[in-house]
């Protein structure tokens, strides 16, 4: 991810068109520069490894059905360990990443949105 993130660095300081230059910016910044993104690129490359494993193997040519049914077994028991332990690991493993990448290891907070309050003029009246 390192890689990436300087190579798109590099993109931009190197294009002359400012577009692929803002875009290679934000990019790095804020998508590929940021701690949740790291975070999330970790969780779905572990888990979508286990299940293309399975997968790969459950399209085989001469794949028996009790065999079959202990890897899907083996699937659902790794993914429910892995949601019970998994988060704690991919933690660490995005933090030693980001400290790596000089990416703050904090998430982010959406600042929260106020609704506006339109006047209604088919209210109830209060009185009768």
């Amino acid at each position: 991810m390192s890689e990436i993130r300087e190579a798109l660095f590099a993109v931009a300081d190197e294009s002359w068109d400012p577009m692929v230059k803002a875009e290679a910016e934000s990019l790095s910044n804020f998508e590929v520069g940021n701690f949740e993104f790291i975070l999330a690129m970790i969780i779905w490359y572990n888990i979508l490894f286990a299940v293309n494993t399975v997968s790969k193997s459950l399209q085989s040519g001469n794949m028996q059905l009790d065999v079959a049914v202990q890897q899907i077994k083996g699937l659902v028991t790794y993914l429910t360990k892995y949601r019970d332990t998994g988060f704690h690991s991919v933690m660490i493993t995005a933090k030693e990443i980001a400290s790596t990448m000089d990416v703050e290891q904090v998430f982010k907070q959406n600042r929260n949105r106020r609704r506006k309050r339109q006047f209604d003029y088919e209210s109830r009246d209060e009185g009768t």
